[in-house]
């Protein structure tokens, strides 16, 4: 790991409830990073926040984490399970902004990131490594606060779309104002493949070809 210092601080928008996995994943991600004592981290936050407006909450999380000085934010939804060294492959990432590309939980069941607009990255078995991406959930995601730090607020919002009328979601807000900043997105397909987003039960990139089979 490099020995840049790190201040991290760990997002977790949230209503009333949080599914048992994610709790479970939560504290063992927790732990197994303060047995380890990465080199180079010197200060790890937890912070939940909970509203029934998702710009509002994420919002507050990111001023949450300037506050705090934190280097790095790291962005997990409440309905999310993830391997326990989640945090570590992180901190070992230099770019600045780093996701997964997550499954939707609901049917028609896809990968919600994308390499063009409306057109969506692959993750299979086979996928390894970092890809760049145009967009993509932010179920999990790994932000530099420098990022913040150069943008205007709110760095969240959500966006009507005449043309399809439909209301485009916070993470898109973030993605273009990032983009406009310069930045570029990266989707970790091992991570990925890890990642579960749960609903009725566990969905991840991997099923796709799996659930292809079932359908012929």
């Amino acid at each position: 790991m490099t020995r840049e210092e790190k201040r991290v601080c760990v997002l977790i928008p949230c209503d009333d409830h949080v599914s048992t996995s994610f709790c479970m994943a939560l504290q063992r991600m927790t732990q197994r990073t303060l047995v380890e004592q990465p080199d180079g981290l010197t200060q790890l936050a937890v912070q939940m926040f909970g509203s029934s407006i998702l710009p509002f909450s994420r919002q507050q999380l990111a001023m949450y984490a300037l506050e705090q000085n934190a280097t790095h934010t790291l962005w997990i939804d409440s309905d999310m399970s993830f391997p326990e060294d989640t945090l570590l492959r992180f901190l070992r990432r230099d770019e600045p902004i780093v996701g997964i590309n997550a499954m939707s939980r609901r049917p028609p069941y896809r990968c919600t990131a994308q390499v063009r607009p409306d057109e969506p990255m692959v993750t299979n078995p086979d996928s390894s490594g970092l890809e760049k991406a145009h967009r993509m959930g932010f179920g999990m995601m790994w932000i530099a606060t420098s990022v913040f730090r150069e943008m205007e607020a709110p760095y969240f919002d959500f966006e009507w779309v005449p043309e399809k009328n439909c209301w485009r979601g916070e993470d898109y807000y973030f993605f273009e104002k990032a983009r406009k900043l310069g930045h570029s997105f990266y989707v970790d397909h091992d991570l990925s493949l890890w990642v579960q987003h749960h609903g009725d039960f566990g969905f991840n990139p991997a099923m796709l070809g799996v659930m292809a089979k079932g359908e012929k």
